[in-house]
């Protein structure tokens, strides 16, 4: 039988160590949703014999190889928004899979990671198959 010292003890003890977890949960939130551990997430998928392709926040497009001049402004418009909004993003960035995503999205403040495709008469089998090679979720923009 504890006596009412041990108990209070006890007590004081249990109450320690639920401010530290909180206190490593905290950390551990803050960490994940660094630029540093986006960045670093980012760049596993990157393939990187293609270095040009994974800085961050270089815009790029290509308007006569397949790249519409409207696809390019959209993507740019986009791409200016989420920049704007303290976004980290890649354009074009060429991933292990061999995939290249129009942009890739992290948000510092919220931890998340995306893929944004800019499609305009794009079917959904062709979105579907992306998906399965891209490493994050997609989201679709409809220009």
């Amino acid at each position: 039988m504890m006596t009412q010292y041990e108990h209070k003890k006890r007590l004081a003890h249990e109450s320690r160590q639920r401010s530290y977890q909180k206190h490593i949960q905290k950390q551990k939130k803050q960490i994940v949703t660094s630029e540093w551990w986006l960045n670093k997430t980012i760049k596993e998928q990157a393939e990187q014999k293609f270095w040009c392709t994974s800085h961050e926040g270089c815009y790029r497009c290509s308007t006569n190889n397949g790249e519409s001049l409207n696809h390019a402004k959209a993507k740019f418009e986009i791409w200016l928004q989420h920049k704007m909004q303290g976004h980290l993003v890649y354009t074009e960035l060429r991933l292990k899979s061999g995939a290249r995503p129009d942009l890739v999205v992290a948000e510092p403040r919220t931890g998340n990671i995306y893929c944004v495709e800019i499609v305009r008469t794009e079917p959904a089998k062709s979105l579907a198959s992306k998906q399965s090679t891209y490493p994050f979720p997609i989201r679709k923009v409809v220009v």
